[in-house]
């Protein structure tokens, strides 16, 4: 199953140019929402291996909908863009929203490739760590653990 993305921007020709981007770049399944309300929507129906958003929207920025989403997905890669960086919007989006990776406008097409493949690689690399864990834990006691009901070593 491809990896799927959200992307959130309340400009419909940004959402448009990046799923003309994407399509045949990465394989993917890429999903879009007009808001971060929206994008709340998507997230509570719809898993996602990754979320791209802009910063500047109505209603809410993506600097808020960015640590919702984070509570819904703690182990999610968040990206913030931006045209308007600053050292406080950096430090917050690392601090309080977790974001991976923060982009500035306007984007280099290499730049947010590289930043798709590298936190979709990333994340699958990480469930499936997470998957050999939980395998290894539901196999039987670890290596080396003392039988039960024995006194440890």
């Amino acid at each position: 199953m491809p990896p799927r993305v959200l992307a959130v921007d309340d400009e419909p020709d940004i959402l448009q140019a990046m799923r003309a981007f994407f399509e045949g770049e990465i394989p993917m399944e890429f999903l879009t929402a007009s808001s971060a309300v929206e994008a709340l929507e998507v997230m509570r129906t719809t898993p996602v291996d990754l979320v791209i958003s802009d910063y500047r929207m109505p209603v809410m920025d993506g600097l808020q909908f960015l640590r919702r989403a984070g509570k819904l997905y703690p182990d999610v890669p968040r990206v913030l863009i931006t045209a308007f960086p600053d050292i406080q919007l950096a430090g917050a989006a690392v601090n309080d929203a977790k974001v991976a990776r923060l982009l500035t406008k306007p984007l280099e097409p290499e730049v947010l490739s590289k930043t798709v493949r590298d936190l979709l690689e990333s994340s699958r690399r990480q469930r499936m760590g997470q998957e050999a864990l939980r395998r290894s834990a539901a196999s039987g006691p670890a290596a080396g653990s003392s039988p039960p009901g024995s006194k440890g070593p």
